[in-house]
């Protein structure tokens, strides 16, 4: 019971993303949601949790589809992790941090 309430309590806190949309892009798949929460250093900013969601929603993960790739987002995030050690990501300016993520999900999941 505790978890449901952390997962919606966390998602309901995310910046322009919607309740729905957030939880439907978590529960997709128990591997990406066990991933996401798992990482408290990526996930601990809100708008780099927003912006993972908004991506994975926008390329049609929690929408019915089942194409989460568990291989793949482990990288993204341990990617996210390494570069967010050497960048303030919160400090970027929305278009540098827009193509920051840009980057890394062209590179590591899409």
């Amino acid at each position: 019971m505790s978890r449901l309430w952390y997962v919606s309590s966390f998602a309901a806190g995310l910046d322009s993303v919607p309740l729905n949309v957030s939880l439907d892009v978590l529960y997709s798949n128990s591997d990406l949601l066990n991933s996401f929460l798992g990482r408290p250093r990526t996930t601990a900013s809100n708008r780099i949790s927003s912006k993972i969601i908004a991506v994975l929603h926008n390329q049609g993960l929690g929408q019915g589809g089942s194409n989460f790739d568990r291989g793949k987002f482990r990288l993204l995030m341990k990617e996210i992790d390494l570069r967010s050690g050497s960048i303030n990501l919160n400090a970027l300016e929305e278009s540098d941090f827009d193509a920051f993520f840009e980057e890394i999900f062209a590179s590591t999941y899409f």
